[in-house]
């Protein structure tokens, strides 16, 4: 079975997890916990939103911060004492991580599926009916079939409120840029308000307001997209460097991949720096950090990647394994 970023998992214990990325340990999904039975909350040293969510009967509560490295490490430590089979060592990242069981899987929500699924009720609610609407209007206008449209979120779940907000995912490289050159269109028509309120909104373009309600748009790749020549990762040592971007179209998506240019080693070997041609970050805040030709400051561990069909090695960035201090600043455009 293939696991595609953004699938909500939902365990035999009643967790909550969405899936991130595409590459997965045998039999295990990479994944972040979002939800959490309420009768577990008292084992996690963790501060808990007010709202509570309900699916099929069991009482669910979510953290106040849900991704951060002290977040991340405080999980790691419940899971590691009470719920051991949640936890899975990475060789890449030499470090633990969270990560679930195949077996433990007890249903899996997809964004497309559930899409489907909202479409096809006879009986929608309000917030449901804004979702398809939006979705229909998204899909009319950029001529992007709605197969290649998706939900995710308490939405998907079933287990929304009046006041959620819709995360509509879309499939596929080509049709996410098409689908963001929409909302333009239908701002200029008045049907939505977009939301620029930093200058990463400015750059990514992905929410907004639609009948007074929030949504934000992210991409997901296709399968055929995914990458599925196996490569080895080496990690080097940490590395921090002023880049600047060649090639963002894939920071759309989760890992953000940017095909970098190294222009200066503030901290690490630069023997190598001549051969670093792509940063690559799990953190969902470095989506669409950065366009074309924008100077970038990261810091991150600098692996040796290595293609198990060719032998080919080429070195990357990866900015993501939980780590306080790793990061992507745009210089060029003032963000951090």
């Amino acid at each position: 079975m293939m696991f595609l970023d953004c699938d909500i998992l939902v365990t035999k214990h009643g967790f909550i997890f969405y899936t991130i990325g595409y590459e997965h340990p045998d039999q295990r999904v990479v994944s972040n916990l979002k939800y959490i039975p309420r009768e577990y909350a008292k084992l996690f040293n963790l501060e808990w939103l007010k709202h509570k969510w309900i699916l099929e009967g069991r009482e669910l509560v979510r953290p106040k911060v849900l991704f951060s490295p002290r977040v991340y490490q405080s999980i790691i430590k419940t899971f590691m004492r009470y719920f051991p089979e949640y936890v899975y060592y990475s060789n890449q990242l030499q470090k633990y991580i969270i990560s679930v069981p195949i077996d433990l899987i007890d249903r899996v929500y997809r964004p497309s599926e559930s899409l489907k699924r909202i479409m096809n009720k006879k009986r929608r609610d309000p917030l449901e009916n804004k979702v398809v609407n939006l979705v229909e209007e998204l899909s009319g206008k950029s001529g992007i079939s709605l197969k290649y449209f998706g939900v995710s979120g308490s939405v998907s779940l079933g287990m929304h409120r009046s006041f959620s907000d819709m995360d509509i995912i879309v499939y596929g490289l080509e049709n996410y840029y098409k689908v963001r050159n929409t909302l333009i269109l239908l701002e200029k028509e008045g049907l939505i308000t977009m939301i620029s309120e930093s200058a990463l909104d400015e750059i990514r373009m992905n929410r907004g307001l639609y009948q007074g309600t929030r949504f934000n748009i992210n991409a997901v790749r296709l399968q055929e997209e995914i990458k599925t020549t196996p490569c080895l990762y080496r990690p080097i040592c940490t590395i921090e460097v002023k880049c600047r971007v060649l090639d963002a179209r894939e920071s759309i998506f989760r890992p953000a991949v940017y095909r970098v240019r190294v222009e200066d080693v503030i901290r690490g070997p630069r023997d190598i720096s001549p051969y670093i041609t792509r940063v690559v970050s799990m953190i969902g805040l470095h989506r669409m950090i950065a366009t074309e030709d924008d100077i970038i400051i990261v810091k991150g561990i600098l692996e040796e990647v290595t293609d198990v069909d060719t032998s080919i090695r080429s070195y990357r960035i990866f900015v993501g394994s939980a780590s306080q201090n790793e990061y992507i600043k745009n210089l060029s455009r003032g963000i951090s």
